[in-house]
């Protein structure tokens, strides 16, 4: 080829790359140079431990992220002006810093401010907000403001809003108006009722921070299993479901089978205490190895799926204790009670199963307290015990 074609070749090349090579040299002259950063970062991790109160290490961390300069410490400043004005204490200056660095950076009079003071209002500790300063870097207007309104149409008394938040302080952080908002409105649309939607905002709020494909799934898995909206567990359900992710939910499933439940153990068991799927494969191994030696099957424990809830160190090797040794002095005399024993609530189970016995059994208070193991009454073998639960 002629060397005009090459020679047009390369100008169209070079007018193609016009661009990129424009933006690379913008970037370049925009390049801040290493003693410029140096400084910059040594200035960063002055005014952090001087002024925020940061440990050095703490400080160097956020300065590799954070860069204030002295010509712009003006800011910074006002901000730690603002929190201590509103009642922040150091220490909460602190930790607000450490977790959040980059409120130092927000406007104070037109931002800042008017969140701090509306957070306050609506009962936001300065407390609360350190521990969870992420909420500031929030629009007031188109995020904050919106979400107290929407909780107030459920949550009426500050006790609960206080509950609220003190329990799920990262509640702000979530997106309501694409998770909790829309959720909340399927299920008053499905006839849930409004006072238990409002228990379960205040208790369990990461249920219905779902996204829209993923509730829907979870409404389908909990009326699949039989339980519907006009149920009094239907919310329980859904919360059950809800704290299971899809694989973990399959595995848990598949742990239940091979250790013989069947599906229709599963779906019983779900519709008397739908939160039983929730508890963890260590628990589960234990009691039904303990079940197992009671001779007590899927299908028993399916019927009163509490079992599976209680605290097995706590409270059902405690009661068994208590069975073996009023068993042996013939004073039951029918081995079904032992079910009814470990569901009983506790002052019921001491007053009919302790209390009423111990003028024939002195030693049973001591045994149910764990003072008196069963086999020093020589009464019975030495009974094996599972792994205490974590």
């Amino acid at each position: 080829m002629s060397a005009v074609f090459y020679r047009g070749l390369l100008r169209l090349r070079i007018i193609q790359a016009a661009p990129l090579i424009r933006n690379l040299a913008a970037t370049a002259s925009a390049v801040v140079s290493p003693s410029e950063r140096s400084s910059s970062s040594a200035f960063t991790v002055s005014f952090l431990t001087s002024s925020c109160g940061l440990a050095p290490a703490q400080a160097a961390s956020i300065a590799r992220s954070l860069r204030l300069s002295e010509e712009t410490r003006h800011k910074p400043e006002s901000v730690l002006a603002l929190l201590q004005s509103q009642g922040f204490s150091e220490a909460q200056i602190a930790e607000l810093v450490c977790r959040s660095p980059r409120v130092l950076l927000s406007r104070v009079e037109l931002k800042l401010g008017p969140k701090v003071q509306y957070l306050n209002h609506m009962g936001f500790s300065s407390d609360m907000i350190a521990r969870d300063p992420r909420v500031l870097l929030r629009s007031l207007e188109r995020h904050i403001r919106p979400c107290f309104e929407f909780l107030r149409c459920f949550i009426g008394s500050a006790k609960d809003f206080r509950t609220l938040f003190r329990r799920h302080r990262w509640c702000l952080d979530f997106d309501m108006k694409t998770t909790m908002i829309p959720n909340v409105a399927l299920l008053l649309e499905m006839g849930v009722a409004a006072p238990a939607i409002s228990r379960l905002i205040v208790t369990h709020p990461r249920s219905l921070m779902k996204n829209r494909e993923r509730f829907l799934e979870i409404i389908k898995i909990v009326q699949d299993w039989g339980l519907t909206p006009e149920k009094n567990l239907f919310l329980h359900a859904i919360r059950a479901i809800a704290g299971l992710g899809k694989s973990t939910l399959a595995t848990r499933l598949e742990l239940f089978k091979r250790l013989g439940w069947s599906d229709d153990d599963i779906i019983s068991a779900f519709q008397r205490g739908p939160l039983f799927i929730l508890v963890s494969e260590q628990k589960l191994l234990c009691m039904t190895s303990f079940a197992r030696k009671l001779g007590l099957t899927p299908s028993d424990i399916s019927r009163q799926p509490k079992l599976l809830m209680y605290g097995f160190e706590k409270r059902i090797l405690p009661r068994y204790a208590v069975w073996q040794v009023l068993l042996a002095k013939g004073l039951i005399k029918q081995n079904n009670k032992l079910v009814s024993m470990f569901t009983t609530s506790e002052k019921p189970f001491l007053d009919r199963f302790v209390m009423r016995h111990l003028d024939k059994v002195p030693e049973l208070l001591d045994v149910y307290l764990g003072k008196i193991k069963v086999e020093e009454l020589g009464l019975c073998g030495k009974e094996s015990r599972c792994q205490k639960d974590s």
